[in-house]
């Protein structure tokens, strides 16, 4: 599968940040919002903090 020429979907995971499309306050929930059989690339974005 090439992805090349998509750029890649942000996503942010920031506790700090109120949930939004693209902003999510767990990793797992990031991880989950990527669609099964996309053809897309993803950039995880995690700020800095604890996270359980």
């Amino acid at each position: 599968m090439d992805c090349s020429n998509n750029p890649p979907k942000i996503i942010v995971v920031d506790k700090s940040k109120a949930a939004g499309p693209n902003i999510f306050q767990s990793i797992q929930s990031a991880i989950n919002s990527v669609p099964t059989n996309n053809i897309q690339w993803f950039n995880i974005k995690i700020a800095p903090g604890t996270y359980s």
